[in-house]
């Protein structure tokens, strides 16, 4: 990655998605994005409070909603969305009052397999309209992890991330995992407390995102072999504003691909 903004590549796709507010041509009318991923086959994954699914093709941008999910999970309020891989066929979608991780097979059974308690996740179930509880989750792989990775989970009620070793290799239908590690990559201060709204894995990367005034802030850490945040390679401020998510997967060994995904304030 370079030093400048053009060493993060924004397609014209990933600014429509920015500017064109809650009635976009990758999503539906009246649709709020709250998470996004990237998916299979040149696939963007949307997911909003309400439970409803997206699959948008970046080839032809159609859009396929997956309605077993939406029809099961009205009562979730989703704010993450992660794959332990682009090429799986379970998905790991965060609902925010709960703390906890649902495991979901998109591709033939449509169904929630398991639960997974976040233990230690602070939220505050009294206050829905404020999203104090889990903001954003993405999944780091290392094979340091006997687990095969962490779940990385932010909060609405301060700026830390949490990490995760879910039992992703047990049975069980309910499980619950506790916090390996308490990180902040922004410090808060008294005058101001700095969530993550949004966090990606690609690559050894680790991509993490704030609400900036009208603007948004992202940190790139490079990762350690065990998974956990290394040093910060990067920062920028871009002219994107009210994100909710984004999503981030390297094109070429110079370019990555950034696709966020943006509240209605209007």
């Amino acid at each position: 990655m370079g030093v400048s903004h053009g060493a993060l590549i924004f397609p014209c796709l990933a600014w429509r998605l920015v500017a064109g507010g809650c009635v976009l041509p990758l999503t539906r009318e009246g649709f709020q994005p709250a998470a996004v991923t990237a998916g299979p086959q040149n696939k963007l994954i949307m997911a909003n409070a309400a439970g409803m699914l997206l699959f948008a093709d970046l080839d032809d941008f159609t859009i396929q909603e997956d309605v077993q999910f939406s029809q099961g999970s009205k009562d979730s309020n989703i704010q993450g969305l992660t794959m332990t891989s682009p090429e799986s066929t379970y998905l790991y979608l965060g609902a925010e009052q709960k703390s906890q991780v649902l495991e979901y097979e998109w591709h033939s059974s449509h169904r929630v397999f398991r639960t997974f308690n976040l233990l230690g996740l602070p939220r505050d179930a009294a206050s829905e309209a404020q999203h104090l509880g889990l903001q954003s989750l993405t999944f780091v792989p290392t094979p340091a992890s006997s687990q095969e990775g962490y779940f990385y989970a932010s909060t609405g009620i301060s700026g830390d991330v949490y990490i995760y070793e879910v039992p992703l290799l047990s049975e069980g239908a309910v499980q619950s995992a506790s916090s390996v590690k308490l990180w902040s990559p922004l410090a808060s201060t008294a005058a101001a407390v700095h969530h993550v709204e949004g966090m990606a894995y690609a690559d050894g990367h680790l991509f993490v995102c704030y609400n900036v005034e009208d603007s948004t802030r992202l940190l790139i850490f490079q990762l350690l072999a065990s998974g956990l945040p290394g040093r910060l390679r990067e920062q920028h401020q871009l002219d994107v504003q009210h994100v909710a998510d984004l999503a981030v997967r390297k094109s070429t060994e110079e370019e990555w691909q950034m696709f966020f995904i943006c509240q209605d304030k209007r």
